[in-house]
């Protein structure tokens, strides 16, 4: 409609509507006062042309045609406004579901990054839990590996046998087995093998001394 609005305020618009006024003025002047000289010999000054009255029926019909047209022209410009505006309202439910849509999508990719980010986080504990589970095997076999034996006779932790916690079992027949701490303090005594345990964990500080009177197998243990 803007477009309508804006051809009322053109120059030619005006043109023509000042020259069909001026035509239909100069008609009457013409009727009124120059009648009786006959119709052939009547003229009109329009736009600063002498014209007779056949020729200004002529430029009136001109003026009527042009009007006519831009009519035609508006009618025209109007229905088109008017299926423009049928085809808006139809699509309109559409596009409310496509903006619907494309609102959805955007918090479906963020709910994707949030979940992505979460199991970033979840894959890195999870290395750090099998790093520690790797180190606990290994630790776990190390402490497994070379048994120590020892024979009969006094051995001192820190000096003849590393301190730790080991387990241990008599190497044929069994015998009293005893631990003093540094200062001379029973720690532990007990028979392994005949009449006694088949084995026994405990553990060796630094200082310590074992006393067995027969050969014993040391095994570390965690």
């Amino acid at each position: 409609m803007g477009k309508i609005k804006s051809l009322f305020k053109t120059k030619w618009f005006w043109g023509i509507s000042i020259t069909v006024l001026v035509l239909f003025i100069s008609m009457f002047g013409i009727h009124n006062v120059g009648y009786s000289k006959g119709q052939d010999s009547l003229t009109a000054e329009i736009n600063e042309e002498a014209l007779n009255y056949e020729q200004i029926q002529e430029k009136v019909g001109e003026a009527e045609q042009i009007l006519a047209d831009f009519n035609n022209e508006i009618e025209t410009a109007e229905s088109d406004l008017k299926t423009i505006e049928d085809k808006v309202a139809k699509n309109q439910d559409k596009f409310d579901e496509l903006q619907k849509l494309a609102s959805n999508r955007d918090e479906l990719q963020n709910e994707v990054s949030v979940a992505e980010s979460e199991l970033t986080g979840l894959q890195s504990d999870i290395k750090v839990t099998e790093n520690k589970l790797a180190k606990l095997e290994g630790d776990l076999v190390a402490a497994k590996e070379k048994p120590i034996e020892v024979g009969a006779g006094q051995f001192v932790f820190g000096e003849d046998i590393k301190p730790g916690r080991y387990k241990v079992t008599p190497i044929g027949r069994g015998s009293n087995f005893s631990v003093w701490d540094a200062d001379g303090g029973l720690v532990l005594s007990t028979i392994l093998g005949d009449g006694g345990v088949p084995s026994y964990v405990f553990v060796g500080s630094s200082g310590y001394k074992v006393k067995n009177a027969v050969p014993v197998k040391l095994t570390p243990v965690e």
